[in-house]
Parts: structure tokens; C-alpha cells; sequence
């Protein structure tokens, strides 16, 4: 069973959009901590089924949200199935063409800017069961001793909180933002120049 997950975005039904969960805290800031037009309201941003309520920053922790034990996922939610290790990840990469891993990144993007009539993940083994081939594009296989199970990739929009405290995993970063490459230069121990490239992004 996956442990339990955080969100840092939310399906608001008042809106039928996904918000980011610092628009909760800014609006509990300005109203002496009260978020009465968000309770109630803020659902799992994949599935919009699963009912989040906030958890609140605290000196060691930054606000978020969690699904709230009586509430559940869609089964095809991939926010049910624990996430993929690092080597999972560059194993399933590794055995795709650079057609299908467009076609996988396409199939991603349109689910989390819910594009409508979008068609179904083409992309999860054979093997596995329909009813799991129609789960969520963010869902890759794992193989273990020839069984197969589905793992969830991590993902974070670039407006929500990017820090050290994210670790070393491998996320899929998404967001409606202009990215520019940042030619750099810098010199090593040796005292000889070399230049590198960031992304960067209004």
C-alpha cells in the first residue's frame, strides 16, 4: 500500500480549476488564520475525488495538504501507488524509443492541463490488466522477479516550492511558464574556465 501523499496543488470545485496551496495560506494569513472558503472545497488535483485539507507550516515543515482519512482516490488515481525509485525510472526511459517517450510526455501534459478528449496511456505493459492500462499517464511499470507493478512518478509545478528539502529524487516539473537556457561560466580548481547552461524561467 503507498504511503500517504502531500499535495502542494488542489482541484477547487468552486472554480473547477487546479490552485496552488499557497493560495490557501495567503488567504488564511490575511484572515487570522481562517480558510472557511477553501474547506470543503479542495480536492485531489489528478482525480478531483479525494478531499485534501491543509496542514499547516510549522518551524520543520512548509504548508501542504493530505487526504483526509475518510475520503478516497479514484482507482485510477496514480496518487494511490507508492513512487518510483530513481533506477525504476531510468530503466522505463531506457527502453523507450524518443517517439514514445514524446508520446508519454504529451499523454502526461495533457492530464495535468486537463486537456479534454485526451487519449488514453498507450505506454503501461501489455501484461497488466485493462482496467489498470486506463490509470494515469504518470503511472510507470516496475518488474520484479517478472511480476509487474505500477509505480507513480513525482511531479511539482514550478510555481509551488522548490528547495534542498525536495532531496534527490526525480521529478517531472511542469508549469505555464516562458524557460530560457542561461549560458554561464565558471572556473574549476584548476584555475582553467568552463562554461554550463541553466534553465530559466520568468
Amino acid at each position: 500500500m503507498a504511503k500517504p501523499k502531500s499535495f502542494e496543488e488542489f482541484y477547487y470545485i468552486k472554480t473547477g480549476k487546479n490552485c496552488n496551496v499557497k493560495d490557501v495560506v495567503d488567504y488564511a494569513n490575511n484572515n487570522h488564520g481562517d480558510y472557511t472558503p477553501f474547506e470543503g472545497a479542495m480536492f485531489c488535483p489528478e482525480c478531483e475525488k479525494a478531499e485534501l485539507f491543509l496542514v499547516r507550516e510549522t518551524s520543520d515543515r512548509r504548508a501542504h495538504l493530505k487526504k483526509k482519512p475518510s475520503s478516497s482516490h479514484d482507482g485510477t488515481c496514480s496518487y494511490i501507488y507508492d513512487y518510483a525509485s530513481r533506477t525504476t525510472i531510468q530503466n522505463y526511459v531506457k527502453g523507450l524509443t524518443n517517439s514514445k517517450i514524446q508520446e508519454k510526455l504529451n499523454s502526461i501534459m495533457h492530464m495535468l492541463f486537463k486537456v479534454k478528449n485526451q487519449k488514453p496511456n498507450i505506454l503501461i505493459n501489455n501484461n497488466i490488466s485493462n482496467s489498470k492500462n486506463n490509470a494515469s499517464p504518470m503511472l510507470i511499470p516496475e518488474v520484479k522477479k517478472d511480476v509487474i507493478e505500477l509505480k507513480s512518478l513525482r511531479r511539482k509545478s514550478l510555481s509551488s516550492w522548490i528547495d534542498v528539502s525536495d532531496g534527490t529524487d526525480l521529478y517531472l516539473f511542469y508549469g505555464e511558464v516562458k524557460l530560457e537556457v542561461v549560458e554561464k561560466e565558471k572556473v574549476n580548481d584548476g584555475g582553467d574556465n568552463y562554461e554550463y547552461y541553466l534553465l530559466d524561467f520568468e
